[in-house]
């Protein structure tokens, strides 16, 4: 396999640098290092598994409170993409979020294209679990409901929508994330790639695993790649391992 050839040359160059590095050297400077170790913006688990939780709160008190439609809607949209960005990694550059239709039903697996432009030349594949998905039905279903009134919804090009006060659709993107997003958690709204790389590494998630995940597979090692060296299969079947209890388990993350 293409890994066990890089380890085998990484292993021998490590070998001859450390027949070198015999010699100590003192150190230079013994001021103590007063800068950041680790990710920076790192939420805590129990920020996430609060903010995770007033969403749901909100939701619930909002559902059938005919005065609350359009918090309700923004609600439902903010929960329904967060959930999919913290299962498929998702960039929120364009709209981080997909129509259903999209995703292979015996699989999972759909190409996203999060950093790209419309001739979609950086494509990446990605899983997305069946949790997600029944939150994607019950969203797209809602977004249905609401167009039976608004005719402005129908047309709408983008798989979500956050709504004004005045009922008028508007772009789920990073400049607009933000406003939905501070009343529960006060962090950047990629916040999410983040954290779950941390939790996953500390899971003891094999780091070409998380790689693939985030997006940044290592060289021949794409599962979207005919000659990858990592079966897409395996790389699920992995990820879910991994990834599934942290989102269901941990931070309680349910179908609404």
């Amino acid at each position: 396999r293409l890994r066990s050839l890089y380890y085998l040359a990484a292993s021998k160059m490590l070998k001859q640098v450390v027949g070198k590095a015999t010699i100590e050297r003192p150190v230079r400077h013994s001021k103590i290092w007063e800068g950041h170790v680790g990710a920076r913006l790192c939420a805590y688990d129990s920020k996430v598994r609060a903010a995770i939780q007033r969403m749901q709160d909100g939701i619930d008190s909002s559902r059938d409170v005919k005065r609350d439609r359009v918090k309700f809607h923004n609600l439902m949209t903010l929960y329904s993409v967060l959930m999919f960005c913290f299962c498929t990694s998702c960039r929120p550059v364009r709209a981080p979020f997909l129509r259903r239709q999209r995703i292979d039903e015996e699989t999972g697996f759909a190409y996203l294209a999060d950093k790209d432009d419309d001739a979609h030349h950086k494509l990446r594949l990605i899983w997305v679990p069946d949790l997600c998905q029944e939150q994607m039905l019950k969203y797209e279903e809602h977004c249905a409901r609401l167009a039976l009134h608004h005719s402005e919804i129908r047309d709408w090009p983008d798989p979500c929508f956050f709504l004004t006060k005045n009922r008028e659709p508007i772009r789920v993107r990073l400049g607009t994330l933000p406003a939905g997003l501070e009343p529960f958690l006060q962090l950047p709204p990629n916040h999410y790639r983040v954290y779950l790389r941390h939790r996953l590494l500390e899971a003891g998630t094999p780091p070409e695993i998380v790689m693939a995940w985030l997006g940044h597979a290592f060289a021949g090692e794409e599962i979207w790649n005919v000659h990858s060296a990592m079966s897409a299969m395996e790389y699920r079947v992995c990820i879910s391992n991994y990834l599934m209890p942290i989102l269901e388990k941990d931070l309680k993350w349910k179908v609404m």
